[in-house]
């Protein structure tokens, strides 16, 4: 019978923290231990003390290279001296003085008539370490602790583990296999031989060089675990590289490396516990749980070697990624219990930050995220090591909150805001891209690797997630956690998705924030799919989406998809996959996506102290959507439509685009700092359901009250802005010779527009300004490339929608198209002979009575053209136009569902107009002092809305009939079911206007 785990525990604890006395320190070097080749060793030594040791070489090995590695645990930092002939080694021999793992090989032709190796280990830091020597020789993995590696290119380094009798039938092993640079193959053999690729009996779980962000698993009572309870591994080397490796039981205590992160699985209520243990005190120490897929929460003691949500001195259980600081640690063990609040696969760190110096950096493994939480401004230094030449080199940033920025260097020195060789300080995320041809690149041609020291700084508060990679990365995408990159046209860029959820359906989108082209391609048998070798693609013009349900013939529920994104031209992308997590949104960051009716789509925005209050944005493009926000504070859960008792904001499907906005001092607004901050868990979550009324298209964007809305090219975005106040938008141009228009459509007050490249504008600082009463647009001709950030100011109350328009002399017309929504009004000037392109797109799904172009000039002659052959019209091709001086309406009874419509303005003559796509079931927003044309048949009726900001007003509303005879009828209600439940809604009425052929409505 298998007993409680506490004995073999507190055993492990007692070898970690095995101390010398003086009398053995001194012995040791008088006679130094002896290692047998293969074996790993666990010892401690103290902080500038030494200890010595010596491998015997016999004629078995004198044609084998020799590997000493000594491999640091906990936050230890041991260095390494070797000798042939010196018996105590000193730093006159061949030395690895390196922060964490430090590797020797001496080459067997050195070997000459030396009977032994010699080794002396140095304390830099008081350490506990493992010390490994082989000839080549296949090393003994023991449970719980992980030994460092090191591989050339299609080489192998071989590991054997044997785990004890009698373990119970649920027991599981896991083998755990970092790549801390280059990338490996990981072969597992368990018919009691070394693994070989070409043997049947060769287990091959990780079929290529991507790290896949879980550890490789076996159960006790499956029938791949061997008899003798022997597991062989190799790791072969596709480029020379360095790994982390550990084999550890599910009922043992698995010890953490300081820096290094090691990823495991976990279903359902499933737990796995950790030690790490503190050596230098007065550090701060940092225990972190980056989330891939599910909900992993975290727990930490120093008494509970086991510490669960009953048992723990810190907790933290947030959604998605956790962490725990201690701020002034005390020397001693710490025990990490994570638990699987939903099936889950996480990586865990233990990170120890003595002095802000080159040791404290956390290693990143290529490809892999890493995320990071601090409740103070705050430093950290990270390191990536680059072992491939010539291959581009990518960092990037991605915030929760906060405005952390990158600095890096690659010289061995410690960057600084003030001291960097490369560096990005965008506002909101940052991506930096490092180029063979950029100024300081390495790995130069005579350099075998390059470290990357990276400082990430924020001023403020602030949690992100950082990724680094090379251009042959397959980077990891997290489920349901935004990622950006970017690509120059004909590049690739490869992702994976870890997919352990049978049943769920897998989304995949794509985001173009420019006015690029990515791509998107999907498989799960090639591992770089692109045009010719995929299984799954999406190739529309701009953004992509590729949704895979359990339906498909070619599903996997339980395997690893693989992705790139094919840059057709020049893009600044986001990347989402989505299959058991709602989205994490990033404010500011847009999300295109599409739902089937009667489906709810789930989001998720965390709201930290300071950031309380954020106005939610949703868009339909085509098909009827709602919105419904649950407060955490009363509801845990995500809405669900037809139970009232879930949700505190509803938004109904009339109105094409709906902005919610949630004040920190609304009834229902989550409050951050309320929550206990002992549990490190002081931020609260809306929980955001978007249901298809029909099936629909439509895009969702979270912004905080100090965050930075990114435009996408051509898709109006709605806001709004308080007196004398900003609202912030930014807009990429990764393209040369392109001329940027940024329009500006007053839905309600008098909204001001102001531009500047590389930084927030401000009423005294900013490169271009559109004040006028009403609409304002700014045209940039050749705009410079970078970020272009845009500024709304308020002279008044106001509400609005502005867009960023990209085009070039050389483009065609399906080059410069906008998006337009439902009932949304879009404003612009054109000079004469000149024309604009828009596109509106019916629901496929939904019949409609008519829909009603109307086309309303301020001055100038517009005229109005329209096609439905997916050609863009010409003042010779058309199948609707309008050519009044006056006012312009197309009405189209009966629509064909599904039918795309091109819509172009001609100005005739210098002209300002509004243009506006309503459909008969739909509310068209009117604006403040400015006419709207309609035309309906006898007994229909259309529907507008009106937003009032501005207390203590009256409103005016006024309907001219140009023919027939039209009524009006106006309610004060809210569309809410039940109205006292929304105080964050903006007061609203609605207009019901019957029985007129042409009509024009004015407040």
């Amino acid at each position: 019978m298998w007993h409680s785990t506490r004995w073999s525990v507190a055993l492990s604890l007692a070898l970690l923290l095995t101390i010398y006395s003086p009398a053995s320190l001194a012995q040791s070097i008088i006679d130094p231990t002896a290692l047998v080749r293969g074996h790993v060793y666990n010892y401690f030594v103290g902080a500038g003390n030494f200890q010595y040791f010596q491998c015997p070489i016999d004629v078995s090995v004198t044609s084998k290279d020799c590997t000493i590695n000594v491999t640091p645990l906990n936050d230890g930092d041991p260095d390494v001296y070797v000798s042939l002939v010196n018996k105590n080694p000193d730093i006159t021999d061949r030395t690895a003085t390196g922060y964490g793992e430090d590797s020797i090989t001496i080459p067997h032709d050195q070997f000459a008539d030396h009977a032994f190796v010699y080794i002396t280990v140095k304390g830099f830091r008081t350490s506990n370490y493992t010390i490994v020597c082989s000839f080549q020789d296949t090393v003994g993995l023991r449970d719980g602790l992980p030994q460092g590696g090191q591989v050339r290119k299609e080489a192998y380094s071989y590991y054997s583990f044997v785990a004890i009798n009698a373990l119970p039938s649920n027991v599981r092993l896991d083998f755990n296999v970092i790549p801390l640079s280059g990338s490996v193959v990981v072969l597992i053999g368990t018919h009691g031989q070394l693994p070989d690729e070409n043997v049947a009996n060769t287990i091959q779980r990780t079929s290529s060089g991507s790290f896949s962000g879980e550890a490789i698993s076996f159960l006790h009572s499956s029938s791949e675990w061997p008899a003798d309870n022997t597991f062989y591994v190799a790791v072969k080397g596709l480029q020379d590289s360095s790994f982390s490796i550990s084999a550890s039981l599910n009922i043992t205590n698995i010890v953490l490396r300081d820096h290094i992160s090691q990823s495991y699985h976990l279903e359902r209520d499933e737990a796995q516990y950790f030690t790490f243990v503190v050596q230098t005190g007065h550090c701060i120490v940092t225990f972190s749980v980056t989330s891939v897929s599910g909900d992993p929460d975290l727990f930490v003691s120093r008494t509970e070697q086991h510490p669960d949500a009953g048992h723990n001195e810190r907790r933290s259980i947030m959604f998605g990624s956790d962490s725990i600081t201690f701020d002034d640690a005390q020397t001693g063990a710490y025990y990490l219990g994570v638990s699987a609040f939903r099936a889950s696969t996480f990586s865990v760190l233990a990170d120890t930050n003595c002095n802000n110096s080159s040791r404290d950096a956390t290693t990143l493994i290529a490809g892999v995220p890493q995320s990071y939480t601090s409740q103070v401004h705050d430093s950290r230094y990270y390191s990536f090591r680059v072992t491939q030449k010539h291959q581009e080199i990518s960092f990037s940033l991605t915030k929760r909150y906060g405005d952390p920025d990158i600095y890096v260097r690659n010289d061995g020195q410690l960057p600084t805001p003030s001291f960097s060789q490369f560096r990005s300080t965008w506002l909101g995320d940052d991506l930096l891209s490092i180029t063979p041809s950029t100024p300081d690149y390495c790995p130069t041609a005579t350099q075998d690797s390059c470290t990357y020291l990276i400082l990430v700084y924020a001023s403020t508060a602030t949690s992100y997630q950082i990724i680094a990679s090379t251009s042959e990365t397959v980077t990891l995408l997290t489920d349901g956690v935004v990622q950006q990159e970017n690509l120059l046209a004909g590049q690739y860029e490869y992702f994976m998705v870890s997919m352990n959820n049978p049943g769920a359906t897998l989304d995949i989108v794509v985001t173009d924030f420019g006015r690029g082209d990515p791509d998107v391609f999907v498989s799960t048998e090639n591992h770089y799919p692109n045009k010719t070798h995929n299984m799954w693609k999406s190739e529309r013009l701009a953004s992509d989406a590729i949704s895979i349900p359990s339906t498909d013939s070619r599903y996997c529920g339980r395997c690893t998809y693989y992705v790139s994104v094919f840059a057709f031209t020049n893009t600044t992308f986001s990347i989402v996959a989505r299959y058991q997590n709602p989205i994490s949104l990033q404010p500011g960051s847009p999300l295109p996506s599409r739902a089937e009716r009667p489906i709810t789509d789930s989001f998720v925005v965390r709201a930290f102290t300071g950031h309380a209050s954020i106005s939610i944005s949703l868009s339909a493009n085509d098909g009827l959507v709602s919105l419904f926000v649950a407060s955490s504070k009363f509801y845990n859960g995500y809405p669900e439509h037809e139970n009232m008792a879930t949700y505190q904001y509803y938004l109904p499907w009339h109105v094409g685009t709906k902005e919610l906005i949630i004040n920190e001092n609304d009834q229902y607004a989550c409050h951050p700092e309320e929550l206990d901050s002992h549990t490190n868990t002081n931020g609260c979550y809306y929980f955001i359901g978007v249901y298809a009324v029909t099936n629909a298209s439509y895009t969702i964007v979270a912004s905080e009250r100090e965050s930075i809305t990114r435009l996408m090219n051509g898709i109006p975005q709605r806001g709004s802005v308080s007196p004398r106040s900003w609202t912030y938008y930014s807009f990429i141009v990764d393209s040369s010779n392109l001329d940027l228009s940024l329009i500006l459509t007053a839905l309600s007050g008098d909204p001001d527009i102001y531009v500047s490249l590389g930084s927030r504008p401000t009423l005294q600082n900013y490169t271009r300004a559109s004040t006028r009463f009403g609409n304002d647009t700014i045209d940039i001709v050749n705009a410079d490339l970078g970020m272009w950030y845009v500024g709304i100011y308020g002279f008044n109350n106001a509400s609005f929608s502005v867009l960023a328009l990209l085009s070039s002399d050389s483009d065609s017309d399906t080059d410069n198209v906008i998006v337009m929504y439902a009932g949304e009004p879009q404003s612009d000037t054109l000079h004469s002979s000149h024309w604009r392109y828009y596109s509106f797109a019916l629901d496929p799904d939904t019949s409609y009575s008519s829909i009603t172009f109307s086309l309303t000039r301020s001055f100038g002659d517009p005229d109005l053209y329209i096609t439905t052959d997916g050609q863009s019209p010409s003042r010779s091709h058309y199948q609707y136009a309008s050519l009044s001086t006056d006012a312009d309406v197309v009405y189209i009874p009966n629509p064909t569902a599904g039918q795309s419509y091109q819509i172009g303005v001609y100005a005739f003559a210098t002209s300002g107009y509004t243009l506006t796509a309503t459909i008969q079931t739909g509310f068209t927003s009117l604006r403040d002092g400015h006419p709207l044309v309609g035309q309906l048949s006898g007994h229909e009726y259309m529907y507008y809305r009106i937003s009032v900001n501005q207390p203590d007003v009256d409103l005016t509303v006024a309907v001219s009939p140009f023919n027939g005879d039209p009524d009006l009828f106006i309610s004060c209600e809210s569309f809410s079911p039940f109205p006292p439940m929304y105080s964050a809604l903006i007061p609203m009425y609605s207009a019901l206007i019957p029985l007129l052929p042409m009509y024009s409505a004015l407040i």
